[in-house]
């Protein structure tokens, strides 16, 4: 889910930057910046979307990554009726 932001559109009220949010979602159509990269494959429910900064280097980061993912896979698998645990 994206973040909101409510914005006052009263006279006057938007002439500061607002600040930068740093759990924005970028939107899926346009291309990643410099120094990201995209992974996209289509399903039959509808595209699937992996972005992530090329920062992303040390081996911490890649087990993060990768319990997050399995957490997705998992809610995926409960919402399509299968089994939590792929092996049973």
């Amino acid at each position: 889910m994206q973040e909101l932001t409510v914005v006052d559109t009263s006279a006057g009220a938007n002439e500061t930057t607002p600040p930068v949010n740093p759990y924005f979602v970028a939107d899926p159509r346009q291309k990643p910046e410099p120094g990201v990269t995209e992974d996209k494959t289509k399903i039959a429910g509808g595209d699937v979307l992996l972005r992530w900064h090329d920062s992303i280097c040390s081996a911490e980061d890649v087990e993060e990554l990768e319990y997050w993912l399995n957490g997705i896979l998992r809610r995926a698998r409960r919402q399509a009726g299968l089994p939590v645990d792929p092996k049973g």
